[in-house]
């Protein structure tokens, strides 16, 4: 999906598009059991990185880097905290999250049965395979909902809700507030007087 404009200048909108990610990324980082204070630290000396950019070439391949960086918290923690099983069922759904995912399927690529896998699942993170699917889905869709304007059923058939309605309840659910709500707030903040800076 193509990024928004979101400022008069290519180096400005591009700043402001990377923050918007970096932002996102960290929020995603302490959903996925990082420390907020490690996500947020990592987070500011990355858009300081960004704010101290001159040009768009600075820029070049930084919001995979944040990636990368923001990944790498999240699997250490994740290695800490989980199963090697757990991890890579989890990380099988992260990688799969705007395509068709079943639980066999899901317990074929971590070689256990789909039973076993459910209750040790559940065991240790507190919620099921399922909801886990549905939250980290809807986590990722809202970056879109806010910095896109691609239609919010568009965003729903992408992350394979089966209807827009179900999508705004599972967002409502797990976000607080529904899509509309959520695009409708960042479109206001978007429209605040932007600052002077390139």
């Amino acid at each position: 999906m193509p990024r928004a404009k979101l400022a008069n200048t290519p180096v400005r909108s591009l700043k402001n598009s990377l923050i918007c990610s970096c932002t996102f990324m960290a929020r995603a980082a302490i959903s996925g059991g990082v420390k907020p204070d490690e996500a947020f630290t990592l987070s500011d000396a990355f858009i300081q990185r960004i704010e101290a950019a001159s040009a768009t070439n600075d820029l070049s391949g930084f919001e995979a880097e944040m990636i990368e960086g923001f990944t790498t918290r999240v699997q250490s923690t994740r290695n800490a905290r989980y199963s090697t099983t757990v991890n890579q069922a989890m990380q099988y759904i992260d990688a799969h999250l705007s395509e068709p995912i079943t639980i066999p399927e899901i317990a074929s690529t971590v070689y256990h049965n789909a039973n076993y896998l459910c209750g040790l699942f559940k065991r240790e993170t507190g919620e099921t395979i399922h909801t886990y699917i549905l939250r980290k889905r809807v986590e990722e869709a809202e970056y879109y909902v806010r910095h896109s304007s691609d239609p919010i059923a568009e965003i729903a058939a992408f992350y394979q809700f089966c209807s827009q309605s179900h999508f705004v309840q599972c967002f409502r659910k797990f976000m607080g507030e529904t899509p509309g709500a959520c695009r409708s707030q960042s479109r206001r903040k978007r429209k605040e007087p932007e600052s002077a800076e390139a």
